[in-house]
């Protein structure tokens, strides 16, 4: 008979800590056994999914990689194994900077200028109270526009702003 019965939130929050573990393990068991059976492996593909979520994880989290950063998605288990044997076997005869190059490319990594790179120093050391008047000057500025364009006026004074835009304002130093 399998473990999993049904529990209302009161009981959880009288659970302790292992209680809790152990109702998820068998809940992750049971996603397992569904798992296997729907989806097609090699016998070490399932070894290594059964000791993965023998520590207590769901099929459908995957491991932290050793090359690649944290997806925007999430992927199971299997998906994230799979490529990142993918990856170990074609960067396994290559120099430190064969590597390096290939998962780069892999990764369709980008290379910043050198402007990019001295605006982001820059905003890095750009202290927090400036920050948060920036934003709020940009808010502002968002919310004038906004009311500028709802009221009809937007073409004119983007016209204004076109022939002024050059000139020194009072505030400037």
């Amino acid at each position: 008979m399998d473990k999993m019965k049904i529990y209302d939130n009161n009981d959880y929050e009288k659970m302790d800590i292992h209680q809790l573990k152990e109702i998820a393990q068998s809940y992750y068991w049971q996603e397992y056994r569904e798992y296997i059976s729907e989806t097609p492996m090699t016998p070490h593909e399932r070894r290594v999914l059964r000791e993965w979520v023998g520590k207590c994880h769901s099929v459908y989290d995957a491991p932290v990689s050793r090359f690649l950063t944290d997806p925007c998605y999430p992927r199971p288990f299997l998906e994230a194994y799979r490529e990142e044997q993918e990856i170990k076997n074609a960067l396994r005869k290559k120099t430190g900077n064969e590597r390096e190059e290939w998962l780069k490319e892999y990764m369709v990594f980008e290379t910043l200028s050198k402007d990019e790179l001295e605006l982001n120093a820059a905003k890095a050391a750009t202290p927090e109270m400036i920050k948060d008047q920036v934003r709020s000057i940009r808010r502002e500025l968002l919310h004038l526009w906004e009311f500028i364009w709802s009221e009809g006026l937007g073409e004119k004074a983007k016209e204004f702003v076109e022939e002024h835009k050059d000139e020194e304002t009072p505030f400037e130093w």
